[in-house]
């Protein structure tokens, strides 16, 4: 019991270095995964919604340590299976960012032509509120669960199951 106390103590103290990280570097973060197109700089906000975008991601980014440690302590997890969920998680958000920044990309280039000549400009200061990037870290997380559950639950269950027969006694009528 004390080595899971010990184990939440550290969790709380990476959830709120995250969740402080994420309030205080909120804008540095997104600029680094805006992509770079030509003519366009973009201007990180944070939209005034139910929660702004900024109180969002700094939630998210807290809960992340908290959930995974839940799920490892659920699933009774070894140090192996442990860094293999973790790896598994990380390559999932990665890829749900880089689908995310790929997208973003891709749009502004088709239109950057547009926008340039509608402004009359040779260069454009864009806002963008980076929600959908939060939403994408979300789904990526939940999806590195979700394989990492699957994984630990399919490896268990293959080693549960029954024994073939392999010169056990039978319990059934004897001749």
């Amino acid at each position: 019991m004390k080595k899971n106390k010990t184990i939440l103590i550290q969790t709380l103290l990476v959830s709120l270095t995250f969740i402080l990280i994420g309030v205080l570097c909120y804008e540095i973060i997104f600029s680094f995964f805006e992509p770079d197109i030509q003519g366009i700089t973009f201007k990180i906000i944070s939209a005034n919604r139910i929660f702004k975008t900024s109180l969002l991601f700094s939630i998210i980014c807290g809960l992340i340590p908290w959930i995974t440690v839940f799920i490892w302590i659920l699933l009774s997890l070894s140090t192996v299976k442990k860094i293999i969920s973790f790896l598994l998680i990380v390559a999932c958000i990665s890829f749900s960012i880089f689908l995310r920044h790929q997208a973003v990309k891709t749009y502004f280039n088709s239109i950057v032509k547009k926008l340039l000549q509608s402004n009359k400009t040779q260069h454009f200061l864009y806002s963008i509120d980076p929600r959908h990037f939060v939403y994408n870290i979300i789904i990526g997380f939940c999806f590195g669960c979700l394989i990492s559950c699957l994984l630990v639950l399919g490896k268990k269950k293959s080693k549960n199951k029954p024994a073939a027969n392999i010169g056990l006694p039978q319990h059934g009528p004897q001749e």
